[in-house]
């Protein structure tokens, strides 16, 4: 579903497979609750789940 959105966003034509731009964002947002679950479980809940998942969200905007 972000996929399309940002391809419109970023002015990637549909049906073009050899851009990545739509794609990877996508996937690193669909990756942030795992990366958040993780450090959650190594800090063993002493830091809220929502906090560590934000942190992971505004990761790749750095």
């Amino acid at each position: 579903m972000l996929a399309p959105e940002i391809a419109r966003r970023t002015g990637a034509g549909p049906g073009r497979p050899e851009d990545p731009r739509p794609n990877a964002p996508a996937a690193a947002a669909a990756g942030c609750p795992d990366a958040a679950a993780t450090g959650w479980v190594a800090c063993e809940g002493k830091v809220p789940l929502a906090v560590i998942l934000d942190r992971a969200m505004s990761a790749p905007t750095r």
